[in-house]
């Protein structure tokens, strides 16, 4: 390792060529880089469910729609309205991307206002809102042209300033939510940018070893994010905490390193500046390559997920892990340990008298410890059996976000927007047959009336053709279209009204009949199925070969047991405290599991690294420790808190989600500090 630590120090040429070479290469890719939060990009292509709903577009067309809601001081009917609201009509109609637009004031006319079926698509309960329903073209590019769509209606409402616009959609949601991506990427990384400098200039205060961490960061972001846009990989609601990941991820094994020099030099003070650099390059490489290839794994585990955003998070963070990990290697560690002088300062925290206490302390207690220790994380652990698994898109956003306070505004004055299809095979006799269309009646009229379901209409409601812009039937008949409108609400809310609606179907219908759902919503419901499964198979996937990996580094596996426990506790506590908080696992917080048992295992490598170097080298079991605790001890709080400054940042996001999955982290690294600390030393004491 000596030949290695050396060449490392000596050629870091070699490493500067290599460098600039990989940031001219990818540093094009960053302006190939897009952002799509939309529903479909969660789906894998040859996913049923989204095969199923492209089959239904090309049947039915597009369904999206943009219903527009506008309030005013005066009844919409006044003179004064009507004449506004009819030309506003006219402009909307006129927008580049909109097929047709239906509203009370697009009817050919009056009379039409007195049918039933018109009734529940265009009434508001509030006499002053009137409502446009936007049926939008097949899109090309969606998300760009939707985006245009958009501004265009922004300025439309700029020319009616004594009327107030309420706006939602699936569509509308889903380009708010990339809005925020691009706002809190911006944000997440000058954020994290000022906070590890601020980290770094408190634990380091050198201006040089700080100026080396940027280095590494910098470059590792670079070449990282360029290679996410070669990939075509999207930032998205997901991908976007990836920078303040990244760089405490980074900082934190740059601080091993300083940390661990210290610690050697506190030590050994007779050791000049190379033998001592090149002493810690021997004492870091390994543990520093073990805890990157814990880390891409527990990302990689992500890999198995059958959400696309997750697996594509998944394959750039363990990229982005083995980037930054050959970054730090060949130009971070030699040019930080270059640039630390024989005169930088050694913290007495350091000295064996300390960490002597801190280790006796917890000997003189270790069976309290471990009781006191586990018997708290097992009542946190409890919480796991009140996980609910659940996506909400619009409680996503903020309060006081414009989206979420016009879908609410729309919901109380005018009712449920959201359009649920139902698909329903039939044969041609059934379509004409006076009985069946009694049935369909029937049907829809309990919905109504049973369910948190509204406003069904049917091929045979009383609308004129020209009317309705969306077909209800095709092939020649024998699939019929029911669409009602839904509440915004969580997927498994929408499943159980899914639910409801398939047991009415099956007792007005017929249990034999061919009745499926189609459109945006099935996609929205299936999430859930995904999440679970997600969250299974990638912390599964992440702790077995986490565990294997433990035992190549650690060579027996009761050590590798004794390393588990410590590390499986924390994970085990924060899916509890989500349970006890009430925190939902959604799209964002489904990777918390797989995320923190690659991330908090890093420490307890360091520690037990050193550790067992002096056990196999014939220390006693107390003397180990309190060696360890002096080389390792001060980098392992460090990096500990590091990572959650690094986390803080999330916790300013404009989703909930984000700032969930920042919590957690955090609460998940305090925890393994603990456990790092103090369990796994009375661990060791006790065991050996």
């Amino acid at each position: 390792m000596n030949s290695i630590a050396a060449y490392i120090l000596d050629k870091s040429s070699v490493g500067w060529i290599i460098l600039i070479l990989l940031i001219l290469i990818t540093a094009p890719g960053i302006s190939l880089l897009r952002i799509d939060s939309s529903l479909e990009n969660w789906f894998l292509e040859d996913d049923p469910a989204l095969l199923a709903y492209n089959q239904f577009k090309s049947e039915f067309g597009n369904d999206e729609t943009i219903l527009l809601m506008i309030k005013s001081d005066k009844p919409v009917d006044s003179d004064e309205n009507i004449e506004v609201l009819n030309d506003l009509s006219l402009r909307l109609d006129n927008l580049p991307y909109v097929r047709s637009i239906v509203s009370r004031f697009s009817l050919p006319s009056d009379d039409i206002l007195e049918i039933e079926a018109v009734k529940r698509l265009i009434e508001t309960r509030n006499p002053n809102a009137a409502v446009f329903w936007l049926l939008l073209e097949s899109m090309d590019d969606p998300d760009p042209q939707r985006a245009e769509l958009l501004d265009n209606l922004q300025e439309v409402e700029g020319d009616y300033p004594a009327y107030r616009f309420y706006k939602a959609g699936y569509g509308v949601l889903y380009h708010e939510i990339n809005r925020i991506s691009v706002e809190d990427s911006a944000k997440f990384i000058g954020g994290s940018y000022v906070t590890i400098i601020a980290v770094l200039i408190i634990a380091l205060r050198r201006f040089k070893v700080v100026l080396s961490a940027l280095l590494g960061l910098s470059s590792s972001f670079i070449i990282a994010f360029g290679i996410m846009g070669y990939a075509g990989w999207s930032i998205n609601m997901v991908s976007m905490v990836l920078p303040s990941l990244l760089f405490a991820i980074v900082v934190a094994d740059i601080m091993h390193v300083i940390k661990v020099n210290m610690g050697i030099r506190s030590q050994q003070p007779d050791l000049d500046s190379r033998e001592a650099a090149i002493e810690t390059l021997n004492q870091t490489i390994k543990p520093c390559f073990y805890t990157t290839v814990t880390t891409f794994f527990g990302f990689l585990s992500l890999t198995v997920a059958r959400i696309n955003v997750i697996r594509e998070f998944g394959m750039i963070a363990s990229l982005s892990v083995t980037i930054a990990f050959i970054v730090i290697l060949l130009i971070t560690m030699p040019l930080t340990l270059r640039w630390i002088s024989g005169n930088y300062p050694i913290r007495k925290i350091q000295k064996s008298l300390t960490w002597a206490s801190w280790v006796n302390g917890i000997a003189r207690r270790k069976i309290l410890i471990i009781v006191s220790i586990s018997l708290m994380m097992t009542l946190l652990t409890g919480g796991i059996f009140k996980i609910i698994t659940d996506t909400y898109s619009i409680r996503y956003l903020l309060p006081d976000n414009s989206i979420r306070i016009s879908s609410d505004n729309i919901e109380m004055d005018f009712g449920n927007y959201l359009p649920l299809d139902i698909l329903i095979n039939t044969t041609f006799d059934q379509t004409s047959d006076s009985l069946w269309i009694q049935k369909i009646t029937r049907f829809i009229d309990r919905v109504d009336r049973e369910t948190a379901l509204q406003k069904g209409v049917s091929p045979f409601d009383e609308v004129p053709p020209n009317l309705l812009p969306f077909p209800l039937v095709r092939d020649n008949g024998r699939l019929t279209r029911i669409i009602f409108r839904s509440p915004m609400e969580s997927a498994r809310k929408l499943k159980m009204f899914e639910d409801e609606a398939l047991e009415i179907a099956s007792q007005e219908l017929g249990e034999n009949i061919n009745i499926a759902f189609a459109g945006y919503m099935p996609l929205y419901t299936r999430m859930m199925k995904y999440i679970t499964e997600g969250q299974l198979n990638s912390f599964g996937l992440a702790f077995i070969v986490i565990t294997l990996l433990m035992k190549i580094t650690l060579k027996k596996w009761r050590r590798v047991l004794l390393s588990i426990i410590p590390n499986l506790l924390p994970v085990l506590g924060t899916l509890g405290l989500m349970g006890w908080l009430n925190i939902r696992l959604d799209i964002a917080t489904v990777t918390i599991a797989a995320v923190a048992i690659g991330i908090v295992v890093d420490d307890t490598i360091h520690i037990l690294h050193h550790y067992y170097s002096n056990i196999d080298n014939g220390k006693n079991v107390l003397p180990s420790l309190i060696s360890t605790f002096e080389i390792t001890g001060s980098a392992v709080i460090s990096t500990s808190l590091t990572l959650i400054a690094g986390m803080v940042v999330l916790l300013f996001a404009q989703i909930f989600s984000i700032i969930y999955f920042a919590f957690l982290l955090s609460m998940c690294i305090l925890l393994a500090l603990l456990c790092d600390l103090v369990f796994l030393p009375a661990l060791l004491l006790t065991r050996d």
